[in-house]
């Protein structure tokens, strides 16, 4: 029984010794000092088998061992947790990186290019801070129009000899300083993409085919459908003989590309200065069914509130209708009860926004529409709160 003692202490010692992590040493402690079946404690429970002379032997021995190898498993446990168990486990699982992907918003936006472009558009661009003349002026906005108010724009404040420094643009500084083209040479952030209507026509001449993705800021209270800051995608055709005819074919195409046959539009008359004849798309409200009430279901509580962007995921902001309408008394928060869902402004091109990206209105013609890809995202994925898509709330983020 001495030589298992001895044995059991030079494999013990290097098991204690080869722990490289806490949970090692703890198999290790286990499997020699284990109460139920520890090999050193069955050696100490035979000791009363033994013979008066064999126990005072064989006794100590035991004793001894048990205790050097608790100490040798308190030091090894005080090493590691020191080191923080640094020590790399080869036996368990590799941990996968998380894998990154897109903002909704932005796979969105590429689908709706990649669309396009395959319709023969290309994609243009412009700046974020505009000129007042190419964000009113030139799209039919006079000076006395109610867009211009402070209250719905943000003006940027600068001087007349800054105007360069601050915006880098020869063509504002040019029209800044052409007093029959523009009155004043403020600079504002822009209300919409349309500035880059007249820019693409400055570059491009005609015939025209281009869509604009950009930010357009505007001056107003947020709520469920309405932010201060957001992303739009414009289009513009340009070409002899357009007519309403080409904006419906064009509006009917991506729609059913983006939303399939299921989707249900309508055509209302609308007013924008820088279209006539004007027009408005709405879509079915798909968070209501386009029934025009907000309906919870049987597993979500009763008081939840859409508002509270910060701590709801998108299966909670999700609405779904329910067989019976008894009990939804509650309005739809993005369509407002109606059922439809404002998802475009369109119509032909002024004459006298052509005049002011120099095309002679009387040769051609063209159509404009415009269109914020969040309402896309919205309808496609069941969401009900337009400010979940800028509030940074990560669990939100990882369901797209």
């Amino acid at each position: 029984m001495i030589e298992d003692i001895k044995k059991i202490e030079r494999e013990a010692e290097a098991a204690i010794g080869a722990a490289n992590a806490v949970a090692a040493l703890k198999d290790a402690r286990a499997k020699y000092l284990g109460r139920a079946d520890g090999a050193l404690t069955v050696i100490l429970r035979k000791l009363g088998t033994l013979s008066v002379e064999e126990r005072r032997r064989v006794g100590p021995l035991a004793q001894q061992l048990k205790l050097k190898l608790e100490r040798l498993c308190e030091a090894q446990e005080t090493t590691l947790l020191d080191t923080g168990g640094s020590a790399i486990d080869a036996t368990l699982p590799p941990l996968a990186p998380e894998t990154g992907h897109l903002h909704p918003l932005t796979q969105v936006r590429w689908q709706l290019e990649d669309l396009f472009t395959r319709m023969g558009f290309i994609i243009a661009d412009g700046p974020e801070v505009e000129s007042e003349w190419y964000n009113f002026d030139a799209l039919n906005m006079p000076s006395w129009h109610p867009a211009r108010d402070m209250q719905d724009t943000f003006y940027v404040e600068t001087q007349k000899h800054a105007l360069s420094e601050v915006e880098g643009s020869k063509i504002i500084l040019r029209q800044a300083q052409d007093d029959k083209k523009i009155s004043s040479p403020r600079l504002v952030l822009r209300t919409h993409t349309s500035p880059v209507q007249i820019r693409a026509m400055e570059r491009y001449g005609v015939p025209l085919r281009c869509i604009i993705p950009g930010v357009c800021f505007r001056n107003e209270a947020t709520d469920a459908r309405h932010e201060n800051s957001f992303w739009q995608i414009e289009g513009l055709v340009i070409d002899r003989d357009i007519s309403m005819a080409h904006l419906n074919a064009t509006a009917r195409t991506f729609l059913k590309e983006i939303f399939g046959e299921k989707i249900e539009a309508r055509v209302r008359p609308g007013y924008f200065p820088f279209t006539e004849p004007s027009v408005e798309y709405d879509i079915s409200c798909q968070l209501c069914a386009g029934k025009g009430y907000r309906t919870l279901r049987h597993s979500e509580p009763a008081e939840e509130s859409p508002t509270n962007v910060g701590s709801h995921s998108r299966e909670i902001l999700r609405l779904r209708p329910s067989a019976s309408a008894q009990d939804d008394n509650k309005k739809c928060p993005v369509c407002k009860g109606t059922g439809w869902l404002e998802f475009m402004g369109a119509g032909l091109v002024h004459p006298n926004v052509l005049k002011a990206g120099g095309v002679d209105p009387k040769k051609y013609s063209g159509f404009a529409f415009g269109m914020g890809p969040h309402r896309l995202v919205m309808m496609r994925s069941g969401v009900n709160d337009v400010r979940l898509f800028r509030s940074g709330d990560i669990r939100f983020l990882r369901q797209f």
